[in-house]
């Protein structure tokens, strides 16, 4: 074998090394971090708090108004629930978090949480003629309950460190009707 030829080689085959390290890296330091965020809010007493009072809320089928000065502590207790969901799904968007992990340990409760109020979020949304509230959580929810990827999306979301959203982003008025419909179907 030529010697010019072994050195080439040599060097991709460095080089795929150092990308294949780094990538391998990435996915323990962002496991790591996952597991360390989950933890830290397990031990939250207010996060604990106010989803005992939006439990409270579901079982007596009371969805707080926005309008009604009565319910403003509910609708802080249903703001903080879900201002929380939706930096986890924010960092899962943006590839902070392992959504393989939080999927597992949080998935019922974030999208439970999200479809049980999603009426309150509508109300949000159109009050403050806006979108944006609460959209990670709604595209999480959509992903993992409706349009789950397939194994061609997770290879992207891989690739790429993060999970794209322009299925989500162009089909935005069909979300919002099929998750209106599943969560009339959840108990």
């Amino acid at each position: 074998m030529d010697e010019g030829i072994a050195i080439i080689l040599a060097s991709v085959m460095a080089i795929v090394g150092i990308f294949f390290t780094s990538s391998l890296q990435r996915s323990l330091l962002r496991k790591q971090h996952t597991y360390d965020v989950l933890d830290k809010m397990n031990a939250w007493d207010e996060l604990e708090a106010a989803i005992k009072a939006l439990s409270e809320m579901v079982q007596n089928r009371r969805i707080p108004s926005i309008v009604i000065t009565v319910d403003e502590k509910a609708c802080d207790h249903v703001d903080f629930v879900l201002n929380h969901y939706e930096f986890i799904c924010a960092s899962i968007v943006s590839g902070d978090l392992d959504e393989y992990l939080v999927k597992r340990i949080e998935r019922s409760r974030i999208c439970r949480s999200y479809l049980k109020f999603i009426d309150y979020v509508e109300e949000n949304r159109h009050a403050r003629d806006t979108l944006k509230m609460w959209e990670n959580v709604e595209f999480i929810c959509f992903r993992w309950m409706i349009d789950q990827p397939d194994k061609y999306d997770v290879f992207l979301d891989r690739v790429f460190n993060k999970i794209h959203m322009a299925s989500f982003q162009n089909g935005r008025a069909d979300v919002s009707s099929r998750l209106k419909t599943l969560s009339a179907s959840i108990s």
